[in-house]
């Protein structure tokens, strides 16, 4: 990819697992052998999403996880912590002001990301309790 992921993230799959665990359907793995879903390894979606120039795709924003219904969270790696953007099925973007780092902590101590994040679209595809 070029660049930096977030420390975390790297810890993550290095210390816990390569994906399949966190907010929504889980993070995406680093590799395909692993991944619990080939399609959505980390590398996997990143190339997809930067080879359509018609999407004008920032070149160090990366999907993390699904949330179902077209909706996903990604992190924009142009700073060193990654700050988390929401993405919506109409490809809009919308940053959330907080870490990659803090936004898994918050996911950690229990907070309904799916309603803070992405507010009432809806029925929670990802069984979060919202």
């Amino acid at each position: 990819m070029g660049f930096q992921l977030p420390p975390l993230l790297e810890k993550l799959w290095t210390e816990v697992g390569n994906g399949g665990f966190g907010p929504g359907y889980g993070l995406f793995g680093v590799d395909s052998e692993n991944a619990s879903e080939i399609s959505m390894s980390i590398p996997n979606v990143y190339l997809q999403s930067v080879a359509d120039d018609s999407y004008d795709w920032p070149k160090k924003l990366v999907m993390i996880c699904e949330w179902g219904c077209g909706n996903f969270s990604a992190i924009d790696c142009s700073a060193i912590d990654g700050e988390v953007v929401d993405l919506f099925d109409d490809l809009e973007r919308k940053a959330k002001g907080c870490t990659f780092a803090q936004w898994m902590e918050d996911w950690v101590n229990g907070v309904d990301l799916w309603t803070r994040d992405f507010g009432k679209l809806g029925p929670d595809p990802a069984g979060t309790g919202a």
